[in-house]
């Protein structure tokens, strides 16, 4: 079994599974977008590449839209860089232990380690994920602290799933063409007043 697989990922100890889908404009590779396998499974082809090259579309006005003054103002927030990399760590603990957990069922030569490798009792097991926690989230401060550009780059990247995600839920309710055929300047703030603040609070970008 694969230590990390990037379609398989843990959010708060629920499995969320992906599937790669590639884009392409004539012979042109436009990128590959993970869509959520029960957002695809049961749609024939053609309705996994409409889904996704729409997902892609939104990513792309997102971007666009983006205000690139505000992102790098927040790169620069030790506060906020305090809260993302805790939420960051959380995330890498819970896959690395539950990965590590489903090697433990698969592997019997791993199951003896994995029991000496995780305390027995509910208390204890919860300080050993707190203290990889702690750890992780040092490492990522210190990261984010020596380079500064990297924090500008997750936080573009946050921002614009954050802004993509909140388009979506647009579509649901009001419908893809009345989106489409909004303003560049008033797709820019939509999304925030529907539901992108409630997907930022949710990160914990926002408090």
């Amino acid at each position: 079994m694969a230590n990390f697989d990037p379609r398989r990922i843990y959010d708060e100890n629920e499995l969320q599974s992906f599937v790669p889908v590639t884009l392409y404009q004539g012979d042109e590779e436009l990128g590959t977008v993970q869509m959520p396998r029960e957002a695809v499974e049961g749609k024939s082809e053609k309705e996994v590449i409409n889904a996704a090259f729409r997902a892609f579309q939104r990513l792309k006005a997102a971007e666009e839209g983006l205000d690139r003054k505000q992102i790098r103002e927040m790169a620069k927030d030790l506060d906020i860089h305090d809260v993302l990399c805790l939420r960051s760590a959380w995330m890498v603990a819970s896959n690395a232990v539950n990965i590590y957990i489903e090697r433990a069922q698969e592997d019997e030569k791993e199951g003896p380690i994995a029991e000496k490798a995780f305390p027995a009792d509910d208390e204890g097991f919860q300080k050993w994920i707190e203290s990889l926690v702690d750890r992780i989230k040092k490492d990522l401060l210190g990261l984010f602290t020596e380079n500064p550009s990297e924090a500008e780059k997750v936080y573009d990247h946050v921002w614009k799933h954050v802004i993509a995600w909140a388009a979506e839920d647009m579509e649901k309710d009001l419908g893809t063409k009345t989106v489409q055929a909004m303003p560049g300047d008033e797709f820019g703030v939509a999304p925030f007043s529907w539901t992108g603040l409630r997907y930022a609070t949710d990160l914990s970008l926002v408090s």
